[in-house]
């Protein structure tokens, strides 16, 4: 830490580690993004929300129902049909609402990579430099303006009221001090951390990365 934190020759800044040291760590650590799941089309991933052992279960008793009415002799005692077609339409309605959940989830997920800047500004072998977002790795130093959003997880070193909203993470619109000088055990609420996907909004800082991608 103390290498990468130290001056540079000739200057003011930060050394950083070098760009064949932060090759080796992409091939280490994989490329700063979020991986993509294979997606289903939504009628697949509709029927599956009507599948599972519990569901089976149900569509095996609303068939017995049916059968049990087909069999009956005296068809004015319609309640085992009544009962298979309550039973169909639970297992639906739950269904429906299932998808309707994992949607939204999907949905929020892929709304995070929205939050990947394009570009990063780092100190690298003692230069200040842009590198794409994507190509950032553990160890990487990254300065952070007022309106960026931050790019990776980092423990920050230095600030200038620096102050993070972390509404995409938690839903709250607060605006949270940065403070290098104050750490807590749960990393959550730590004042020296700041998370990826969340919006620098008042003055500036630097950070170490500490993890990248997923």
């Amino acid at each position: 830490m103390n290498t990468i934190l130290g001056k540079p020759e000739g200057g003011s800044g930060y050394q950083g580690i070098s760009d064949h040291e932060a090759t080796m760590r992409i091939l280490q650590y994989g490329p700063n993004v979020l991986s993509e799941k294979k997606v289903l089309p939504w009628p697949i991933k509709l029927l599956l929300e009507f599948t599972g052992l519990f569901n089976y279960m149900l569509w095996a008793g609303a068939i017995l129902c049916f059968i049990a009415y087909a069999l009956q002799v005296d068809k004015s005692d319609k309640s085992s049909l009544y009962l298979g077609i309550v039973i169909v339409i639970v297992v639906l309605i739950t269904g429906v609402m299932a998808f309707y959940q994992s949607s939204k989830t999907a949905a929020i997920m892929a709304g995070f990579k929205n939050f990947i800047p394009p570009k990063a500004l780092v100190w690298r072998d003692g230069k200040k430099k842009e590198v794409a977002a994507r190509d950032l790795v553990p160890g990487d130093i990254v300065e952070v303006n007022l309106g960026d959003n931050i790019p990776a997880d980092l423990v920050i070193i230095k600030s200038s009221e620096m102050k993070v909203n972390n509404a995409s993470l938690t839903g709250e619109s607060e605006e949270l001090l940065r403070v290098p000088e104050e750490s807590t055990k749960n990393i959550f609420e730590s004042p020296n951390v700041a998370f990826f996907g969340t919006a620098c909004t008042n003055g500036s800082g630097t950070g170490v990365v500490f993890k990248t991608g997923d």
